[in-house]
């Protein structure tokens, strides 16, 4: 297996450094406080490091570290009520409200899936998606149709459009009248919620896949980028004492063929460069000198790819 990349190599530990204080260990420990109290998740039997995940990876959304995030981690029966009475606790109190007013919930009914958006970034994200033709900024997602060939889109089809124009309204609702929770149709297909996932997760590559070419990506090389976040913030065992928490905060792929076609933009330095950028302002923006940002890169060939 080739040697990772990170995007900061030549840096003291390979590393983005921001700001002056320990903020991400100050919110995540309020988030758990309050995901403890969901009386589902006992039900649930969700388990302790579960609780600790799902904590961190909102505190990186209302951080406004990421755009959005994915629960995989367990899957409640009444997701829209469970989550928007959570984000209304967090919205109430005194330590994360602040961070968590611009938090909400989009729910994808057809395969149960939960999002948590950073309503701010998303706003920044998606207008420009209506015409790939421009330059893109370092956030901007190239999409990658998986038909009868892999190649990229120089349009995005109507259907995912009018799903981005409807989440972008829902998102631009005064703050105050703001609802914590966004349901999609009941008819949003696969091919649908792949790329408008990948808009709300901040790839910088989307795919399109089609239901019957899903291995076009079997067998063939792979560009795979890791984004891992490291912080200062307790131990996994609820101890006093202050460690250096690894999370990785994003992973998508990319054809190494398009980039070996041409398109100087998908290749990997040049993403790297983007990543780097892009988790770089957050960072300090965010202001926490515990806080950095490792990207990796590798190559490879895998048997299957999920989406």
């Amino acid at each position: 297996m080739p040697t990772p990349y990170y995007a900061t190599e030549g840096v003291p530990k390979s590393l983005i450094h921001s700001g002056e204080c320990f903020r991400f260990s100050a919110i995540f420990q309020a988030v758990q406080e309050e995901v403890k109290k969901l009386p589902e998740l006992r039900k649930l039997r969700v388990s302790t490091l579960y609780q600790r995940l799902f904590s961190i990876d909102l505190t990186l959304v209302a951080l406004s570290l990421r755009t959005g995030y994915l629960l995989d981690l367990f899957s409640p029966q009444d997701a829209v009520s469970l989550f928007s009475r959570l984000l209304a606790a967090l919205c109430a109190n005194p330590q994360t409200k602040n961070e968590f007013v611009s938090v909400f919930h989009i729910y994808e009914p057809v395969s149960g899936q939960s999002f948590f958006v950073n309503r701010t970034l998303l706003l920044r994200r998606i207008p420009g998606l209506s015409s790939l033709e421009q330059e893109p900024s370092d956030d901007s997602p190239s999409f990658v149709r998986l038909d009868w060939e892999v190649g990229l889109l120089d349009a995005l089809p109507p259907s995912i459009l009018h799903h981005l124009d409807a989440i972008f309204s829902f998102a631009n609702i005064n703050i105050t009248d703001h609802p914590r929770s966004f349901s999609l149709p009941e008819d949003t297909t696969f091919e649908q919620a792949v790329p408008l996932a990948a808009v709300l997760l901040d790839y910088i590559v989307a795919y399109v896949p089609t239901s019957l070419h899903l291995d076009m990506l079997s067998g063939i090389p792979l560009d795979f980028y890791e984004c891992i976040l490291t912080f200062r913030g307790s131990s996994d065992h609820g101890k006093v004492e202050q460690q250096d928490i690894n999370h990785v905060v994003m992973k998508f792929s990319c054809p190494a063929a398009i980039r070996e076609g041409g398109v100087t933009q998908l290749d990997p330095g040049t993403i790297t460069r983007r990543l780097e950028n892009i988790f770089g302002e957050r960072l300090k923006d965010i202001g926490d000198s515990t806080a950095s940002v490792a990207i990796m890169h590798v190559c490879k060939t895998v048997e299957r790819v999920t989406f």
